[in-house]
């Protein structure tokens, strides 16, 4: 803390420090008391002289920025609580860069996705009847229908200009894109395509992060509930999981799984994906990952920096091919002592059907074998204390 905020906090215990009108304070004067300042809190300026001739916060716009409130309680003590302003960082803009890459965006936009598309190759046609459209002219107005953010009969007129420009040999319809989006082949198509348009930038991205997001639909699960008598319904929505270089935010890695899709599992594919383009220096990610596969797959592309941190991970780290099953919970729990204290007592709880059905879906998941798993809640296989209790 320099001079400068130091006198700001002396000063800021001055009583006659007050709000007078608005953005508008009254700061006395440490040298001369019948001297005051008025200071400005929204344009943080002062109209003392050392404001004036450095064009910076004074100790008076310090001060303010200071505000004390005193609470005095019954028994005399008092409760002091300050607020401090936090100033935001701003960086300079350069504009006419800016206004330039804006302007020429949908040009660029159509010229790379040009580039990426010409790979692409279309299965023979066998036998007669019309020619079915070329899949990179399908991918590709697939891709701008989404890039245009609009749907897909107004996105036509952009479409048919890119097939004016010769981006693409013939303009789909709209249905043909919204058909496009249903068919399960063009899947591994459009994967490849995010990894190869990540591909220019493996010059400059080491370090990566791996997170999920979900993306609503347009469908909706609907059914019947006899409890409450009428109609449910609920959104489908699905999951993606990808891996991100954090310098440019690049996407290298996707994999889209239903809702229920597990996070853990996916980390393998995705660093192995990722390394085939990039040099990996550098892989994070939350707790929902931390495995030993998981660590086994980054260790084989990425050196750990500290052995140390390398051993705590594996120790905490969930064993291969271990759950958190079901009965294993309940038998954790079931173990804690019972408590007895007159009325107040009360067998240790049980976990809810909630958890228990969380950890079934993990261990599901987890061996692949759907149905395999049945309802703990019905069938625990650990007798309850107070169960043993009872029968004595």
């Amino acid at each position: 803390m320099d001079a400068r905020h130091e006198k700001a906090l002396a000063l800021s215990t001055d009583k006659r420090i007050r709000q007078v009108a608005g953005p508008t304070w009254v700061v006395p004067s440490q040298s001369d008391e019948a001297t005051v300042y008025l200071v400005n809190v929204v344009a943080a300026s002062c109209t003392c002289p050392d404001f004036e001739l450095r064009r910076a916060a004074c100790k008076h716009v310090l001060a303010v920025e200071i505000v004390r409130t005193v609470t005095t309680a019954a028994d005399g003590s008092q409760t002091v609580t300050e607020s401090v302003k936090v100033t935001r960082k701003t960086y300079v803009q350069d504009w006419p860069a800016y206004n330039r890459a804006q302007t020429v965006e949908q040009d660029a936009v159509r010229a790379l996705l040009r580039g990426v598309c010409d790979g692409i190759a279309t299965p023979a046609h066998p036998g007669r009847g019309p020619k079915p459209i070329a899949y990179s002219d399908a991918i590709f107005g697939m891709a701008m229908k989404v890039y245009s953010g609009m749907s897909a009969r107004r996105a036509s007129g952009d479409i048919k200009a890119c097939a004016a420009e010769g981006h693409i040999s013939r303009a789909p319809s709209y249905n043909a894109i919204l058909a496009s989006f249903d068919r399960p082949e063009f899947t591994p198509i459009l994967v490849s395509l995010i990894e190869q348009s990540a591909k220019p930038l493996a010059s400059v991205e080491r370090d990566f992060a791996i997170d999920s997001t979900g993306f609503g639909t347009s469908t909706y699960r609907r059914w019947y509930d006899a409890k409450y008598g009428r109609e449910m319904s609920k959104a489908v929505w699905l999951k993606a999981h990808a891996m991100v270089g954090v310098t440019t935010n690049v996407v290298t890695s996707v994999r889209v799984t239903d809702s229920d899709g597990a996070d853990s599992p996916q980390l393998p594919y995705l660093v192995e994906s990722t390394a085939q383009r990039f040099q990996l220096a550098e892989v994070s990610a939350d707790k929902a990952y931390l495995g030993h596969d998981n660590l086994a797959a980054i260790e084989a592309v990425a050196p750990c920096r500290s052995s140390r941190s390398r051993r705590t991970a594996r120790a905490r780290a969930r064993p291969r091919g271990a759950a958190c099953g079901a009965r294993s919970c309940f038998a954790r729990m079931s173990s804690w002592p019972a408590t007895t204290s007159g009325r107040t007592s009360r067998r240790p709880s049980r976990p809810s059907s909630g958890s228990w059905r969380r950890c079934a879906v993990q261990a599901v998941h987890r061996s692949g074998q759907r149905g395999a798993v049945q309802d703990p809640v019905a069938q625990p296989d650990v007798p309850h204390p107070r169960d043993a209790r009872d029968r004595s």
